[in-house]
């Protein structure tokens, strides 16, 4: 017997063996073999074939014919006719689609008729949802179906129908969110369904103790099922910009999984991490898939169960600490950012000193382990080393920090981080460890801004570190209310706004600091990260006043060629013959602009 069906075995679950439904061989749909029919935590643990059939679970890959903001792909790499673009204030649009498109339609069939057939050997499911964007096709045809600028419903509700009608043995699904979350005029066939966001959820936590949101989802959820036969949720289980980092989102899921059935949904896709590895994902995929059949397991004995299994040496320590930061994120019960970095995590659930206990204690312990535990151990090494690097941007100069600052003002790698850079290194023996985060983040270039910007740049001296009259004047966001970070000694890290960088998106940033320390000094230096893509611009200016008084205006004066992403200001300053400095930075005009900002270097 595998693993797998020991560790449900000894969960108290036994094995379901799903026989074909109405639809066909769907897998779990419509077939009581737990609280929930369709069961998918998103996780790369949960792609193997035989961990999905073991632990009955679904598969986008296996399951759906058609998945996501993917319906480019029904036209094979051709460029379809203008037609099937949105019509956008009378013109064509080629970032959304015209649903009421005779050509999109006739590709959608010819599509699963090539790739799926009729559904007599197996059903499938596929889901029609826009492009990720707030645009709607008003052409004539789409505004007799009843599109309107905010709601593509209509268009594509007609569509959904003529595929369920000629499809009647698979599955098609629309979605309730953005351009799609007004429901049908009409109840549509027995074999279409909808995928319920959860975005406008609190995230990765737990719901009993927030009524009015329970109320209002599950009046949601009610209206739904009055117009389709099959709902699904797509729920959040991971922080998407740090898969690396653990994050706890077994008890709060559990949670919302007993919430979720009691308000009738059949199904539940939790996105994770996908391809790419995240810290206990085989916890998490074999954990949460056990609750998606019964919620009311005790989570405690599955996470203990799981470890004992696959963990013989090293599981107790593994369990313990999992289990702690279980228990702290359902004592706070917050919502956590799926976008989040290291700063929000250690604000919310991830206390420092018990974390580097624990990576302490299992890095040496792992050396005592063999086969095949030593090589899991060595991959979940690989990344509690990036929260581990994480944490020592965060502590700069304190305990556990990356540098040291001398009583001159002098800057120093700390070389304690070798050790724990090279345990990052080891991320190029497995193949799915190469980025840590859902846009790209590579630990390539993670591990080269550590060495070269921090390890390997020579001593110098910054005679603001540490300066108790530095201050922020400006309004500042809630989760960088830390101002001291802009004089920390940390280099931000131009590929990850979340390391180094002070970010604000409601003020221009207005500092002051008294010049009684900085005898001798002449020059001032400021970064900023150029990063479009979130949002993310340099100042227009930086304007430097002495007591008040404006003395000069920096602007930046062109691009690095070593770091094209960060625009550095630099400025002579005299200041000696003044008590004040008070520096303005001007914020650029774009839409929902944000400033990021680095050391405040004075020399």
């Amino acid at each position: 017997m595998c693993h797998f069906n020991r560790f449900l075995l000894a969960c108290g679950l036994s094995l379901v063996f799903l026989p074909a439904c109405k639809y066909g061989r769907v897998g779990a749909e419509n077939v009581k073999a737990g609280a929930f029919s369709y069961r998918e935590p998103y996780f790369s643990y949960n792609f193997k074939k035989e961990v999905s059939d073991s632990l009955k679970t679904n598969s986008v890959d296996r399951d759906w014919g058609l998945w996501g903001h993917n319906i480019r792909k029904i036209f094979d790499d051709m460029t379809p006719p203008e037609s099937v673009y949105a019509s956008i204030n009378g013109e064509r649009n080629r970032a959304q689609y015209c649903f009421s498109s005779e050509y999109l339609n006739r590709s959608l069939v010819k599509y699963i008729e090539d790739n799926f057939g009729n559904g007599d050997e197996k059903s499938y499911r596929f889901m029609i949802m826009p492009n990720d964007n707030d645009l709607v096709c008003l052409c004539e045809n789409c505004l007799e179906a009843g599109n309107t600028e905010a709601s593509a419903t209509p268009a594509i509700s007609e569509l959904i129908s003529t595929l369920a009608d000629k499809f009647p043995k698979h599955l098609f699904f629309t979605s309730s969110y953005f351009t799609c979350s007004s429901l049908p005029a009409e109840k549509m066939a027995d074999n279409v369904g909808v995928i319920i966001s959860t975005m406008d959820l609190p995230k990765l936590c737990a719901l009993s103790d927030k009524q009015n949101i329970m109320d209002d989802f599950s009046n949601k959820v009610a209206q739904w099922k009055d117009k389709v036969q099959i709902v699904y949720i797509w729920d959040y289980a991971s922080n998407f910009d740090d898969y690396l980092t653990p994050v706890p989102v077994i008890k709060g899921m559990q949670d919302r999984f007993i919430f979720f059935k009691e308000c009738g949904v059949d199904g539940i896709f939790l996105n994770g991490s996908g391809e790419d590895y995240s810290s206990f994902d085989g916890l998490k995929t074999q954990v949460l898939a056990s609750l998606m059949i019964d919620p009311k397991l005790n989570v405690d004995e599955l996470i203990h169960q799981y470890f004992k299994n696959n963990y013989p040496c090293a599981g107790n320590l593994l369990a313990a600490y999992c289990i702690s930061i279980e228990n702290r994120t359902m004592q706070q019960n917050k919502s956590l950012n799926i976008y989040g970095g290291i700063r929000e995590a250690i604000k919310s659930y991830l206390d420092v000193p018990e974390f580097v206990d624990f990576y302490d204690k299992l890095n040496m312990l792992r050396k005592k382990c063999n086969g095949v535990e030593r090589t899991k151990l060595d991959k979940l090494m690989v990344a509690l080393s990036f929260t581990r690097l994480m944490i020592a941007n965060v502590q700069g100069a304190k305990e556990y920090g990356c540098i040291s600052v001398d009583a001159n003002k002098r800057v120093k790698p700390n070389h304690d981080m070798l050790s724990i850079i090279e345990n990052l290194k080891g991320y190029n023996k497995f193949n799915n460890l190469k980025y840590y985060s859902e846009y790209g983040g590579e630990l390539s270039a993670y591990i080269k801004y550590l060495e070269d910007r921090i390890l390997n740049r020579p001593i110098y001296k910054n005679m603001l570190i540490g300066d108790k009259s530095f201050v922020v004047k400006s309004k500042l966001d809630e989760d960088y209310t830390d101002y001291k970070m802009l004089i920390d000694g940390v280099p931000g890290f131009r590929m990850d706004y979340h390391v180094g960088w002070h970010i604000g998106s409601i003020d221009d940033l207005l500092i002051m600091f008294d010049t009684k320390n900085l005898n001798g000094a002449k020059n001032i230096t400021l970064s900023f990260l150029a990063d479009s893509k979130h949002r993310i611009y340099p100042p227009l200016k930086v304007e430097i006043y002495k007591d008040n008084t404006f003395y000069k205006a920096i602007q930046y004066d062109g691009i690095d060629a070593d770091e094209p992403y960060i625009q550095f200001f630099n400025a002579n300053v005299d200041f000696s013959n003044s008590k004040q400095i008070t520096l303005k930075v001007y914020r650029t005009s774009q839409p929902r602009a944000q400033l990021a900002c680095d050391e405040i270097l004075i020399d």
